[in-house]
């Protein structure tokens, strides 16, 4: 707690402490004077008496009326001393009464009140103490303060603790959302590639590290042969089905670093990391025709799936994403044409789409 709110509950509690020694003070003062009046007025009263009796006696004896002045002068000074003397007592007695329950007052209620204001300034500055408990007084009414403070911080405890738990929960749950609406945007619905989005991003991202890392990294156009046969033959059910396995198998073929995407219907896009040569890309290739040796089966039919492959290598082939997705087309639209078992084509300057028997390689 800093000085400026300990000097004013200071403030507060000698205001406190003043407004009971003022109540109280006042209360003294009326009250002994009510008493020494009445006290005053008895002893005068029993003095008055005592002369009287006293000068009835004294006249059986005929002593004078001097000595009855005198006796009746001396028992108006008795009463006087003994009125004072009682109201010395009375108020010593009340002072010291008024310095115990003083004591008492301080200890037992504004101490308390003061700690229970302290406390709830100290739990709105800091909510890891919310829950902190209180001494419970003497007093019964303190009592039913202090217990009723004490249920309330630990109530405050108990609601903000919930509602932390539940703030992390919605928060976690729109990071889910959040991510899943990422992911839906960026991968394919039915086999879970990337989409062509997500493709076109990353090798935006792979020409600015390659050109500043002065490296290569190839792109590869996958069309599958015949696979519209499947889809009016079978159903499109069963060539979901087929596509599915189809981007296993090219998770198969492809190595870790690499990056596969549906790039629409029946056609692929692998981006190649990490090349030198053309060597690297035709090892690639190759797993890839290896992962397909073995037919796809569903609903206990073998698909066999061929395909045909055309290869861009940056930069030679493309400085821009443009151009190089586009080379990378053309090599597969070469590669249709190819007479082979594994046909796929890398592009060549020379290359025309209106040519049917291109170079090998």
């Amino acid at each position: 707690m800093n000085l400026h709110k300990r000097i004013k509950e200071i403030k507060n509690t000698l205001k406190l402490r003043t407004f009971h020694l003022i109540v109280t003070g006042v209360s003294l003062v009326l009250l002994n004077t009510v008493m020494f009046l009445i006290l005053s007025f008895f002893f005068q009263y029993f003095s008055e008496q005592l002369a009287a009796a006293a000068s009835q006696n004294l006249g059986n004896f005929g002593l004078s009326q001097e000595v009855y002045m005198v006796i009746r002068e001396s028992a108006n000074k008795i009463s006087l001393e003994l009125s004072l003397l009682v109201i010395a007592v009375l108020a010593s007695g009340m002072v010291l009464n008024f310095v115990f329950y003083d004591v008492i007052f301080v200890k037992f209620i504004i101490n308390p009140l003061c700690q229970i204001g302290e406390k709830a300034s100290q739990m709105i500055e800091d909510r890891d103490r919310l829950g902190e408990q209180i001494g419970v007084p003497m007093f019964e009414e303190m009592q039913k303060v202090t217990i009723t403070f004490n249920r309330m911080s630990s109530e405050l405890e108990y609601q903000m603790r919930t509602l932390e738990q539940k703030v992390q929960e919605r928060t976690e749950e729109l990071k889910r959302a959040k991510e899943n609406i990422e992911h839906l945007a960026n991968h394919d619905a039915l086999t879970g590639l990337p989409n062509r989005r997500l493709i076109n991003e990353h090798a935006a991202q792979a020409i600015k590290l390659a050109h500043r890392k002065k490296t290569s990294f190839s792109l590869l156009m996958i069309d599958l042969n015949q696979f519209k046969k499947i889809n009016d033959t079978y159903g499109h059910m069963v060539g979901d089905q087929v596509l599915k396995q189809v981007a296993d198998r090219f998770r198969e073929g492809i190595r870790e670093s690499d990056l596969i995407s549906r790039w629409g219907g029946d056609e692929f896009a692998i981006i190649v990391f990490d090349i030198t040569n053309k060597s690297d890309v035709v090892k690639v290739i190759t797993k890839i025709f290896n992962a397909f040796d073995r037919p796809i089966i569903v609903e206990g039919k073998e698909f066999k799936i061929e395909m045909c492959i055309g290869a861009a290598i940056y930069p030679n082939d493309g400085e821009n994403q443009r151009t190089l997705f586009g080379n990378a087309d053309a090599a597969l639209y070469q590669a249709k044409y190819r007479q082979h078992a594994r046909p796929y084509c890398f592009y060549r300057n020379n290359l025309r789409l209106n040519n049917n028997t291109p170079t090998n390689g």
